[in-house]
């Protein structure tokens, strides 16, 4: 279970990573998510990441433009930073799903 000292850490690592690049696409897992991005994906390719950062269990990123991402570590969450271009495996046990 990340604690707040971890989810810093993944903060750090991903406003290295992050912060001052262009979008280049999107991905998401969850139903609603993926239709906002099928709505929205548009207006936010090619903005720029502006600041990372965690708040207790949560990660912030913002976007110029006034956007923002927003993740919650839960019980198992994590970030992980990848080369571009690479299949990266997702732990489909671990995935949330969401019903209304």
């Amino acid at each position: 279970m990340p604690e707040a000292p971890e989810v810093r850490k993944y903060a750090d690592n991903l406003a290295t990573a992050l912060v001052g690049r262009r979008i280049k696409s999107f991905s998401a897992r969850t139903k609603d998510a993926k239709s906002w991005l099928a709505a929205n994906e548009s207006e936010l390719v090619g903005l720029k990441i502006d600041k990372v950062f965690a708040r207790g269990k949560n990660i912030i990123g913002l976007i110029e433009g006034g956007y923002y991402f927003y993740s919650h570590q839960m019980m198992w969450g994590r970030w992980e930073i990848h080369p571009g271009g690479e299949d990266i495996a997702r732990d489909r046990k671990r995935a949330r799903s969401y019903h209304h």
